[in-house]
C-alpha cells in the first residue's frame, strides 16, 4: 500500500487529491466550484497563452503568469489557480509552508475577480504535502506547469472509453506509459507527483529519479532475474514496475503493508545521502586535524558516486571486478567480500575457490607527486556472497579504512598506487617498500540496524550493518607504528 507515508496527516492530502481525480482529471468539474473547469477548451487556451507569451528576464513567477493570461476568460484564470493547487499538493510543509500554499492559489483565482465558492480544499491539513520534492521542482515551475499542460491538454482530448481503459485497463502500467510518451516526461518531477495522486496505493511517493535508481539498485537482488530491467539506465516505467514488485516482496518479508521507503526500516537500506554526508563531516575532521602539519587528506574515490561511475565492470560471479587487472591499476573502491551463505558472515578479501584474484589488496591509489600526504580514505564496498557463484555489489553499503603518515608518504606520482595491503598483518607495501603508517581506522557510514536480505534457492538470506562491520573487523588487521618508529622507517 504505498498511500502509507508513516504520516497520519497524509490522509486529508489524498483526499483532496481523490476529490481532483473525481472532479477534475475524470470529468470536466472543479477543485472549488461546481464550475466546468477542467475542460479542453479551457486547457487549450491556457497552453496557448502560456507557450505563445513566453516572458524572459528575472521577474516574479506570479507577474509573469499574471501577465501571460491577461485576456484570458475567467475559467481559464480558475484553471490556472487549480492547476497551481495540484502542483502544490505534493511538496511537504517541512519545504512549503500551506498557508503559503493558499495564500498563493488564492491570488491566482483573484486574477477572475470571483471569490472562491467552496475554499475547503485550501485548508491547512489538505496542504501539508506529502514528500519532499527537491529543487527542480520548485525552481522550474514552468517547465513542471507546461508539461502538466501538455499532459492533461493531450488527456483531455481522448473520448471517454480511452479514458476509461487508460486508467482501468492493466492499471497503472498502461496510464504510466501512456504518460511517459508526453515530451520531456522523464525530466519533469511533477510527472511522479501526478501519477502518486492518480494512483497512491501502485505508485510510491517519490518525486526523484536518483531516488528511483538507488532504490532499485538497493532491493533489485530481491526481484527474479526476468524482473530486473535489463538496461544500465532503464525507463522511468521500468523503474516503477520493478519497484511495484519490490513492494510486494517487502510487504511478504516483514508481514505488513505499512512499509514507506523514506522511512525505517527500509530508508537506511537505500539511502546514500547519509553516507554522503558522513564523508564530508569525516573528510572535515581529518583535514582539520592534519592541516597545521603541512599535510593532506587524500580521498580515493570521492569524484565517483558508485561503481558504475567508475567505468570499470563488475562481475556478479566472481564478487570482483570483471577485469582485475586493468581496474586495480588505479583502484577506486576496496571490494571486500562478505560470505553470508555459512552460519555466521565471515569477511575476506576477494578470491575464487580459495585462489586470491588479482589485484585484491590493492587498496587505492592517490596524488603524492606533492609528497603532502598525511591521510588517505580508502572506500570499501561490499560484494555480498548469497550463493557459490552469486554475489550482490550492496553498494548502498559503504565503510572508509583510513591511514594516517608521519611524516608524508614518499613522493611519489599523481596517481600513485598503494600496491598491498596485507589484512592479516597490517602490513602495507607503497612503491615497492614497506610503509609505516601511524594512524589507522575502520569508519562505520551507515546505521547499525540497517539490514540487507535477499532470497538464494529456497532460503532467505539477511545480514545487518552491525554484523557486516564486526566481520570487517575481524578480517582487518593493522600494525601502526609510534611516531618515532614510521620516521625511523622513513629515514631508511
Amino acid at each position: 500500500m504505498s498511500r502509507y507515508t508513516g504520516e497520519m496527516e497524509v490522509a486529508a492530502v489524498l483526499e483532496a487529491a481523490d476529490a481532483w481525480r473525481a472532479n477534475c482529471l475524470l470529468r470536466d468539474g472543479s477543485v472549488f466550484s461546481d464550475e466546468p473547469i477542467w475542460s479542453k477548451s479551457n486547457f487549450d487556451e491556457l497552453r496557448r497563452l502560456f507557450e505563445g507569451n513566453p516572458i524572459e528576464g528575472n521577474r516574479d513567477f506570479f507577474d509573469k503568469l499574471k501577465e501571460q493570461i491577461a485576456s484570458a476568460p475567467k475559467g481559464v484564470k480558475k484553471l490556472a489557480a487549480e492547476i497551481f493547487w495540484f502542483y502544490l499538493l505534493f511538496p511537504h510543509k517541512s519545504g512549503y509552508n500551506p498557508e503559503t500554499k493558499a495564500a498563493q492559489v488564492r491570488d491566482i483565482w483573484g486574477w477572475s475577480e470571483d471569490p472562491i465558492p467552496n475554499d475547503r480544499l485550501l485548508d491547512s491539513p489538505h496542504l501539508v504535502g506529502v514528500g519532499g520534492v527537491g529543487v527542480a521542482y520548485l525552481t522550474r515551475r514552468p517547465d513542471q506547469l507546461w508539461f502538466f499542460l501538455q499532459a492533461l491538454s493531450t488527456w483531455k482530448g481522448l473520448t471517454d472509453g480511452q479514458r476509461s481503459d487508460l486508467i482501468s485497463n492493466n492499471s497503472p502500467w498502461d496510464f504510466v506509459e501512456w504518460l511517459d510518451a508526453i515530451p520531456n516526461a522523464a525530466h519533469r518531477p511533477i510527472r511522479n507527483a501526478l501519477l502518486y495522486f492518480i494512483f497512491p496505493d501502485q505508485i510510491e511517493r517519490i518525486v526523484s529519479n536518483d531516488h528511483r535508481r538507488l532504490i532499485l539498485a538497493a532491493f533489485k537482488s530481491k526481484l527474479a532475474t526476468d524482473s530486473i530491467p535489463k538496461s544500465s539506465n532503464p525507463s522511468l516505467l521500468e523503474m516503477d514496475k520493478a519497484i511495484s514488485s519490490i513492494r510486494g516482496k517487502l510487504e511478504a518479508e516483514f508481514g505488513t503493508n505499512k512499509l514507506d521507503f523514506y522511512n525505517s526500516p527500509l530508508q537506511e537500506q537505500w539511502s546514500s545521502v547519509s553516507m554522503q554526508q558522513a564523508r564530508r563531516t569525516i573528510a572535515g575532521v581529518i583535514e582539520r586535524s592534519i592541516e597545521p602539519y603541512g599535510l593532506e587528506l587524500r580521498q580515493c574515490g570521492s569524484k565517483k558516486s558508485n561503481l558504475a561511475g567508475c567505468n570499470k565492470e563488475i562481475d556478479t560471479t566472481t564478487g570482483f571486478w570483471k577485469d582485475p587487472a586493468e581496474a586495480t591499476n588505479k583502484p577506486l573502491r576496496w571490494i571486500v567480500h562478505l560470505d553470508i551463505t555459512g552460519d555466521s558472515p565471515v569477511a575476506r578479501i576477494a578470491d575464487k575457490d580459495g585462489v586470491p584474484l588479482h589485484g585484491n589488496r590493492r587498496i587505492a591509489f592517490s596524488n603524492n607527486a606533492q609528497q603532502k600526504s598525511g591521510a588517505i580514505t580508502v572506500r570499501i564496498v561490499p560484494a555480498i556472497k548469497i550463493s557459490a557463484d552469486q554475489f550482490v555489489f550492496h553498494e548502498e553499503w559503504e565503510w572508509l579504512f583510513l591511514l594516517c603518515f608521519f611524516p608524508a608518504l614518499p613522493k611519489g606520482s599523481s596517481g600513485q598506487l598503494l600496491d598491498d595491503f596485507n589484512p592479516e598483518n597490517g602490513l602495507l607495501i607503497y612503491m615497492g617498500k614497506d610503509q609505516p603508517y601511524v594512524f589507522s581506522a575502520l569508519i562505520t557510514l551507515n546505521v547499525e540496524d540497517a539490514q540487507f536480505s535477499t532470497v538464494a534457492g529456497d532460503a532467505t538470506k539477511k545480514l545487518s550493518y552491525q554484523e557486516a562491520t564486526i566481520a570487517l573487523t575481524r578480517m582487518i588487521h593493522v600494525r601502526p607504528m609510534f611516531l618515532d618508529e614510521a620516521e625511523a622507517a622513513n629515514a631508511e
